[in-house]
């Protein structure tokens, strides 16, 4: 059986305009997205509702009913709704956007608004092989639901998690995880450490592989024991402005995974696609700003690399601090 698993999926501006013009930004990865057995992506817009925006959260991201079309055009099978953008226009568009959805023939899973579906996983089936996906977002990516949401999202507790670990994993022969977090870390090139040690405890828990998003960059591939792990795949894509002038070409480019799941076990691999005004486009190569192109890092190099960056960034703070502090105390001498 084999997968594709895309990144972060937002049809939000000029791909709507694009849908109305049946201009096809995605006509050159649709031929290739042809050739596997179920396409999964983190859908990460929704419809507007009848009802407003979600005022706990500041950045809102959407689509329009139409442009939802070019999930059917790509042959995505499967969408994971568990992301911080899930309540953006509150349980009315979730719900407009989830009976598009069904309309399109696509699964989706991660957030439900019956109480009892939504830590339901999806298991995919061909040739004799059955893999579990199950989806889960970190709190600190700030989903922001209201207290009395009708809405279910399923929300990353180890907890939670190891308890539907046991509930699926005598029906599938592998299990995969995708996990929309990282949430102080958006737009850095390296997970939080947080993030690599879960990933070492949920290796301990019959995990085969562990897909992420959020960071809209194209985080390191790890190795925690048997699981593989792709911290983030970037953007499938997003049309919007840039922000980290540096950092941009990086928040263009996107990973897709590939998947060969097999009574033999499971092959994966990384294809970078890149981003150009909408249009995207398979590169040949890893670009040299993708830090680990075709290797996986082991355990102890990327938790120095981690710690290394994170006192770095301690040292910064605490001199941007006493600089602060400085001037601070030096206006207050002159007043």
């Amino acid at each position: 059986m084999k997968i594709a698993f895309l990144g972060d999926i937002i049809l939000n501006g000029n791909y709507i305009h694009d849908w109305h013009n049946k201009q096809n930004p995605f006509s050159d990865i649709t031929p290739y997205l042809d050739g596997f057995d179920f396409v999964v992506g983190n859908l990460e817009c929704f419809v507007s509702g009848d009802n407003g925006n979600n005022p706990l959260r500041n950045k809102i991201l959407q689509t329009e009913p139409e442009t939802l079309g070019f999930l059917k055009s790509l042959h995505v099978d499967v969408v994971t709704l568990a992301n911080n953008h899930v309540y953006d226009h509150r349980v009315s568009g979730f719900s407009k956007t989830t009976r598009l959805l069904d309309k399109y023939g696509i699964k989706w899973f991660g957030a439900s608004t019956l109480r009892k579906d939504h830590y339901k996983p999806i298991v995919l089936e061909k040739d004799g092989v059955k893999v579990g996906l199950l989806n889960y977002v970190s709190e600190d990516t700030n989903p922001n639901l209201p207290e009395n949401s009708d809405l279910y999202v399923n929300i990353l507790k180890a907890e939670q998690i190891l308890n539907d670990i046991n509930l699926i994993s005598n029906e599938v022969d592998y299990l995969v995880l995708i996990l929309h977090w990282g949430g102080n870390v958006e737009y850095s090139l390296y997970p939080d450490v947080q993030q690599v040690l879960l990933a070492d405890f949920l290796a301990d828990s019959n995990v085969d592989l562990i897909i992420g998003h959020h960071s809209h960059t194209i985080q390191p591939m790890y190795q925690a024991k048997n699981t593989t792990v792709y911290f983030s795949l970037g953007n499938f894509c997003y049309d919007g402005k840039i922000k980290y002038g540096h950092r941009a070409d990086k928040v263009r480019a996107g990973a897709v995974v590939e998947c060969d799941f097999s009574p033999k076990g499971i092959l994966t691999n990384r294809k970078i696609i890149h981003n150009v005004g909408r249009h995207l486009s398979l590169t040949k190569n890893d670009p040299g700003f993708i830090n680990t192109p075709q290797r996986l890092l082991s355990s102890q190099n990327i938790l120095n690399k981690l710690k290394l960056r994170n006192q770095l960034h301690f040292y910064f703070e605490r001199s941007v601090n006493r600089i602060s502090n400085f001037f601070g105390k030096l206006m207050d001498s002159k007043r």
